[in-house]
């Protein structure tokens, strides 16, 4: 995973934080029918204290 590890602007701790990839799948329903993305999202890597 630290791979997958970079730094950018967070706009949820508006500071440069490292982050990293996650893959996820969401379900959406559109006009009655049930749609699955498969979405590449960024997360943010903060201290487990900081969250």
């Amino acid at each position: 995973m630290k791979d997958n590890v970079k730094t950018d602007f967070c706009i949820s701790c508006r500071r440069e934080r490292p982050y990293s990839l996650k893959k996820e799948t969401i379900r959406k329903t559109i006009r009655g029918s049930d749609y699955d993305f498969s979405i590449t999202s960024a997360v943010c890597v903060r201290p487990v204290e900081a969250r």
